[in-house]
């Protein structure tokens, strides 16, 4: 990739994130957004707990506290303040930007005081319907925290900045669908806040009701025993044939899967904006979701519940069955309605104003 620098001062960001790796079925998106960061910063400092494979411009520097080489957390401890003093203290950073997890905002909390004499801004992206007391301190160690919707941090603060999300629009992309069987599909963690069970009983309803189709589960197994409790559910419900358990892909990959679904369903209880739905929109996939996060992203196209009741997905999967011709021309507008807001190509500008 091109570095192509739109400052002619020297801009210097640092980043602190959980995983480095565009192959991660979960977090590889983040490659993505280190990649768009860094066409507008001369200098880009990424610490890591664990990364695997990347492909970054020569002014990205990558440090990691060990995770992939099975390192304990003293260790983690270490060098972290090692790799943080250094490329703060050594050098002008401009921006401090904490994805995710709030423990790298408390470590970070004694650079965070002395900020001011170094021109510093301190920022975190954090998106997620519950936050913890964990959360609560690390708020106060950031100067705004950017999230994608009221929702994705429920927390009223002066430092909140709701932003949207960043979908890599030119991977996510509307594609001719010419399946003859509808597939439906499930994309997220086997965790139970996810509700996979919802996803399953709404199987089961559309088949006693006669529909031909086949049923996707795509995504890593967050919680084992409740993955086996799924599993089981799956034989007792005699939808061996229907429903099929995809695992963990890589994040490129997902497009294979919306190419070939007919309509995402989405029944999560985080309380947020799930990427993997605006992910869906982009590549005109219609998508059935939790009224709670979803009521204005899909409005429009009354494809949202109000309980968690399996009959009531199943009302609209059918509602989409019966008018995919619709839906298909339905495309663009999903996928212009995630452009408007949430474009990874955006995301430097709506996070530091370039």
């Amino acid at each position: 990739m091109e570095y192509n620098a739109t400052y002619c001062f020297p801009m210097n960001l640092l980043i602190c994130t959980q995983t480095i790796d565009k192959n991660d079925s979960i977090l590889g998106f983040f490659h993505g957004w280190v990649l768009e960061f860094a066409k507008h910063f001369d200098e880009v400092h990424v610490i890591c707990l664990g990364k695997g494979e990347y492909n970054f411009p020569p002014h990205v520097h990558v440090y990691s506290l060990g995770k992939e080489c099975g390192e304990n957390r003293l260790k983690y401890f270490f060098r972290f303040y090692s790799y943080f003093s250094k490329i703060f203290l050594g050098g002008h950073v401009d921006y401090v930007f904490f994805h995710m997890g709030a423990i790298y905002n408390i470590l970070a909390a004694p650079f965070f005081v002395i900020r001011k004499i170094f021109k510093t801004k301190f920022y975190w992206w954090k998106a997620h319907g519950h936050i913890n007391w964990g959360g609560k301190l690390a708020l106060l160690f950031v100067d705004i925290v950017y999230t994608a919707s009221q929702e994705s941090f429920p927390i009223d603060s002066r430092k909140k900045k709701v932003i949207g999300h960043a979908i890599n629009i030119n991977m996510f992309n509307v594609v001719e669908r010419t399946i003859s069987d509808p597939i439906v599909l499930f994309v997220s963690r086997i965790t139970p806040i996810k509700q996979a069970e919802s996803f399953i009983d709404t199987v089961q309803i559309l088949k006693t009701r006669g529909y031909k189709f086949q049923a996707r589960i795509v995504g890593v197994v967050g919680d084992p025993k409740y993955m086996q409790l799924m599993e089981e559910k799956i034989l007792r419900a005699k939808l061996s044939d229907t429903i099929q358990f995809i695992g963990p892909i890589k994040h490129d990959l997902l497009l294979e899967e919306y190419r070939h679904a007919c309509v995402l369903v989405h029944p999560s209880e985080t309380g947020s904006i799930d990427k993997v739905v605006l992910e869906a929109m982009a590549s005109g996939v219609p998508v059935v979701a939790l009224q709670k996060a979803y009521a204005d992203l899909l409005k429009e196209f009354d494809l949202t519940v109000n309980s968690q009741d399996p009959v009531l997905y199943a009302n609209l999967v059918e509602k989409v069955f019966l008018n995919r011709e619709y839906f298909q021309q339905m495309s663009e507008k999903l996928r212009k309605k995630i452009i408007s807001t949430n474009s990874l190509e955006t995301l430097s500008g709506r996070i530091f104003g370039f």
